[in-house]
């Protein structure tokens, strides 16, 4: 996969950030699938990930805990929020509308938290998660093409759903094609995703929308 983080899950911590422990999950007891951090980055390692086409689990991890390009800049959400495992290809060229593209996927099992409580004996998983999935690939296409800013989602077009995802299912997988990227004073992205369960697809969204943003900008009110 070429340099980067690959590896740094040699040296791994038990997630303890207030709030994402397990059982504070509707109460309920530790699923089967525990949460793991690095718990080291070495020196220059984040910024060896803007020429990269694909992210392993730990490289989106150190996203999450680190920033995009170190501390201060732009995070993915860490579990059991991360929606997806890997990111197996993204491109500022291609895609349906040819300005860029990005697929990621999400390994499924039945431990996983939100089997659990939504619903007790009817597991489905959110359909907002995997729309929250998408928002979230924006969010890090335009990071990783070299945007500053904070991610923030900002709305979207048509949604549809065409079926579920339940413990039976082994894998699902997002795509992303980007219609606009803006790079001026206002920093957005507009995309329409898509999330696939073993193959067939399910979800659809159109016009997912998300901005980056300073930090005094959000203060500011940027998003009211």
């Amino acid at each position: 996969m070429g340099s980067g983080l690959a590896g740094l899950g040699r040296e791994n911590a038990r997630l303890e950030a207030p709030g994402l422990h397990a059982t504070n999950v509707c109460g309920i007891d530790p699923p089967a699938r525990a949460y793991y951090l690095p718990s080291r980055i070495e020196a220059g390692q984040i910024g060896q990930m803007t020429e990269k086409s694909s992210f392993t689990r730990d490289e989106l991890l150190q996203c999450g805990m680190n920033g995009y390009a170190g501390p201060g800049t732009a995070q993915l959400p860490v579990p059991p929020m991360l929606m997806f495992d890997r990111v197996t290809d993204i491109s500022v060229e291609g895609g349906v509308y040819g300005k860029g593209r990005m697929i990621a996927e999400l390994d499924i099992d039945p431990g996983l938290w939100f089997f659990e409580c939504h619903f007790p004996g009817d597991p489905v998983m959110p359909g907002c998660l995997g729309l929250d999935a998408l928002w979230q690939m924006v969010g890090f296409f335009l990071t990783w093409s070299g945007l500053p800013g904070k991610g923030r989602a900002l709305g979207c077009g048509e949604v549809k759903f065409r079926g579920q995802v339940t413990p039976d299912v082994k894998l699902i997988s997002y795509e992303i094609d980007l219609r606009r990227v803006m790079k001026g004073r206002l920093k957005l992205g507009i995309a329409d995703g898509r999330l696939f369960a073993d193959g067939d697809k399910i979800y659809e969204a159109k016009d997912l929308r998300v901005g980056l943003f300073s930090a005094a900008e959000l203060d500011a009110g940027a998003l009211g």
